[in-house]
């Protein structure tokens, strides 16, 4: 005979793993979320020299030169405050380098970080900003191509988007493709 201990224990047992077991399911309804997490996207960008903390930074976007300079505790000298350069956001890929005179930033230089560096950082391109020597990091894209591309831009203005350049003598629809994982 058995005891009535044991059963219950049992009984006990079955009930909870039944109860784990089919209570999951009401986690994975795929119904909406009982609250939500807001993601704000990120900028990475690089701050060189000046700055008291150089290298590889994330901001939130819309993030402009003036709230990294504020956050850094530095001041503005008042002309570079009224410098409209300082307010617009900072971009991914950008590198930014500042003098700093007696706790003040007094001069700031904004650019592109090269385009391997880029690439290798998975921060998209865009071939309105890119140089010489940044159209040769890609495949398939030699000097005498780089100079068309350059010659192109100056002579017909800006690209506008990666498809902007299928106007380029030597470029073709295979190379465009090419290139899109990094645009």
């Amino acid at each position: 005979m058995r005891s009535p201990r044991g059963a219950g224990l049992l009984v006990l047992v079955l009930l909870a793993g039944y109860a784990v077991f089919y209570s999951r399911a009401v986690l994975h309804d795929g119904g909406p979320p009982a609250f939500f997490v807001e993601s704000r996207p990120e900028v990475a960008v690089v701050l060189g020299e000046g700055f008291p903390a150089p290298g590889l930074h994330q901001f939130s976007d819309g993030t402009s030169l003036e709230d990294v300079i504020k956050l850094t505790g530095l001041g503005l000298a008042p002309s570079l405050a009224e410098d409209p350069r300082i307010h617009l956001p900072l971009r991914p890929g950008e590198f930014v380098d500042i003098l700093v005179d007696e706790s003040q930033v007094v001069e700031m230089k904004r650019k592109w970080l090269p385009a391997l560096q880029r690439m290798a950082l998975g921060i998209a391109l865009h071939p309105d900003c890119m140089n010489y020597d940044d159209w040769q990091a890609l495949s398939g894209v030699g000097p005498r191509l780089a100079e068309r591309i350059e010659d192109d831009r100056q002579q017909n203005g800006d690209f506008g988007s990666l498809d902007g350049l299928k106007r380029v003598r030597g470029i073709g629809p295979r190379s465009i493709e090419g290139w899109r994982n990094f645009f």
